[in-house]
């Protein structure tokens, strides 16, 4: 029994996680979960730590990620890196953070093919790209944010917002009271090679209208915002084991799109 309503949650994560292996993609889905302290965003994440392609580090550097998951990376072997607690890697001194996200930027969109620091010099056979999934509190998105937007970080990671309404919060102590910890773990089965999924025009039209909205909201074109939408309807084919998006991935998109914004819309 899942611990709090957190169903589009855990689909929205679920479908980022599948988009790493649609084929013909530039890259898999970025999530950035902004949530209040208790509002169960690890116990979200933390639902895919045993499944294959994903590294989990609480605390993490360039350095670090490119010298231990730099190769496995690269030959597709990590598809997403998870990090439970964003303001960890982020709570270093200002040049420090402002290189992580800028090495962040290419590691989940351009990819990364050489490094010249002081700390590390490479030069990649094909490039370095993967997912990321982080967690964050919205006093510290918003003491983040001005800088995030100036650097494009914003753009490239899809929001997950939410809040609790009071009846969930009921429901939430009573499961405590009863000693129900809610904890779970997935068993998704990746398929072993990436699969085109075939997405039908119409479908992308049907999410402009949300696209718009998100893109007036933010004062962006919304073009990643689309792409972001229509991978994960491909993912959500890719999930049930369809190579074509149909009415039934829309309604699942649907019914979870009012969380993919900063809104904390209430569960």
């Amino acid at each position: 029994m899942s611990l709090v309503n957190l169903a589009p949650v855990d689909l929205v994560i679920k479908l980022a996680l599948w988009s790493a292996y649609i084929a013909n993609e530039d890259q898999p889905i970025s999530l950035l979960l902004c949530a209040d302290a208790e509002a169960a965003k690890t116990r979200a994440v933390s639902q895919a730590i045993t499944l294959p392609g994903i590294i989990y580090p609480t605390d993490c550097t360039a350095f670090g990620i490119l010298t231990e998951y730099g190769e496995e990376i690269r030959k597709r072997k990590v598809r997403h890196i998870i990090v439970p607690d964003l303001i960890s890697p982020f709570s270093k001194r200002w040049e420090t953070s402002a290189s992580f996200v800028a090495f962040l930027n290419n590691l989940i969109e351009e990819g990364i093919l050489e490094v010249r620091t002081k700390a590390l010099s490479k030069k990649y056979a094909s490039e370095v790209k993967c997912g990321l999934i982080g967690c964050i509190t919205p006093k510290e998105l918003q003491d983040s944010r001005h800088r995030w937007v100036g650097m494009g970080f914003m753009s490239r990671m899809l929001p997950v917002s939410w809040t609790y309404k009071t009846t969930t919060k009921t429901a939430i102590f009573d499961q405590i009271i009863q000693g129900i910890d809610g904890k779970e773990r997935w068993a998704d089965k990746f398929p072993s090679t990436d699969i085109p999924v075939h997405m039908p025009i119409d479908f992308g039209q049907a999410l402009l209208p949300y696209t718009m909205t998100f893109a007036n909201a933010h004062s962006t074109y919304g073009f990643r915002y689309q792409r972001h939408l229509q991978r994960l309807l491909k993912a959500s084919a890719l999930e049930r084991g369809d190579e074509v998006v149909r009415g039934i991935d829309l309604d699942r998109l649907l019914s979870c799109v009012d969380i993919l914004n900063l809104k904390r819309t209430a569960l």
